[in-house]
């Protein structure tokens, strides 16, 4: 995919509410792939986006020392 834009001309127009940039405005409603329009390449990013999610999760819920000494004890 060939980069239409910068990092910071994106940010630029973000940063005022697109105020200035209808031209970037429209290539980013209507001139980028979106997830769920059978692109497999936006496809692609959203998975790696939720497995990456689920990893970082899974690797957060399995670290015992991060939790409060409360939640650890056993009821008998």
């Amino acid at each position: 995919m060939k980069r239409k834009l910068t990092w910071e001309q994106l940010l630029r127009a973000i940063k005022d509410n697109w105020e200035g940039h209808e031209d970037l405005r429209q290539l980013c409603v209507k001139g980028v792939p979106k997830y769920g329009n059978d692109d497999d390449y936006a496809d692609g990013w959203a998975i790696w986006v939720m497995d990456t999610w689920y990893d970082c999760l899974d690797w957060i819920n399995n670290q015992r020392e991060l939790a409060p000494k409360a939640f650890l004890k056993v009821s008998t």
